[in-house]
């Protein structure tokens, strides 16, 4: 009933787009693609104190590399699989390599990521911190190897845009609108595949001139991810309303 009395519908993805359109075909020439962006901050440089000191919020010690996502406990994020594909690692599961969860979840949604994280052995070291934003944030990016998100189902995904303004490659669920806003800076995998996700962590910490290449153009893909580009085009598509 909503998109039925909408004058305009703003959609922050093309995956979006055609996933409404299935569904409400009639909302077709009402429907304005905004995509989401990322704020001005993850585009700036993260200093040297910053980083000391995230790396000390995180548990992480100092020189140690960490794989890195940040989301919400949600089932569909899919961090079970996320869990047990890095463990798979050697560096990780000998303990020569974090794995960061930043985020937060109900009571019932974190019980099954400490089970999976209990039973990965003692050696690995796997920090569930809790949220961070701002300055925290970008610095848990820029200190991080990569950014892995294995998400079932996003319409954006906001911590990739993040990340690769921040210069970290990003290891992308190859499905919904993930690689529509990773492009060709993302390394791809079936988000359901645990070996594979493993493989692709794999092949992206062993290719550091690749991983340069796409961090590269992970710099120039965020850029198009900007709020005042946002703003830009939702006032272009209410004008077009009127």
């Amino acid at each position: 009933a909503a998109f039925q009395r909408a004058d305009l519908i703003l959609s922050v993805s093309e995956f979006n787009t055609r996933r409404l359109l299935e569904s409400f075909p009639d909302c077709k020439d009402r429907v304005a693609h905004v995509p989401n962006a990322a704020e001005d901050l993850f585009f700036e440089p993260c200093g040297p104190g910053d980083r000391e000191r995230v790396r000390h919020d995180l548990g992480v010690p100092a020189g140690m590399p960490y794989l890195l996502s940040v989301a919400n406990f949600q089932t569909r994020k899919n961090l079970i699989r996320l869990i047990r594909s890095a463990s798979a690692l050697r560096e990780v599961a000998s303990g020569d390599m974090a794995l960061v969860l930043l985020g937060t979840g109900d009571p019932d949604e974190v019980k099954p990521l400490r089970e999976a994280v209990a039973a990965v052995g003692p050696r690995a070291v796997i920090r569930l911190p809790g949220y961070r934003q701002g300055e925290p944030l970008r610095a848990a990016y820029a200190e991080a190897s990569a950014l892995v998100f294995p998400s079932l189902c996003e319409s954006f995904g906001i911590p990739v845009v993040e990340a690769m303004a921040q210069g970290v490659p990003v290891a992308l669920a190859d499905s919904t609108a993930l690689p529509e806003i990773g492009g060709a800076a993302g390394w791809y995998f079936p988000p359901c595949d645990e070996s594979a996700i493993t493989e692709t962590l794999r092949e992206l910490l062993d290719s550091p001139l690749e991983r340069a290449r796409r961090v590269e153009l992970g710099l120039t893909i965020a850029a198009k991810y900007r709020w005042g580009t946002a703003n830009d085009r939702l006032v272009q598509a209410l004008t077009d309303r009127l």
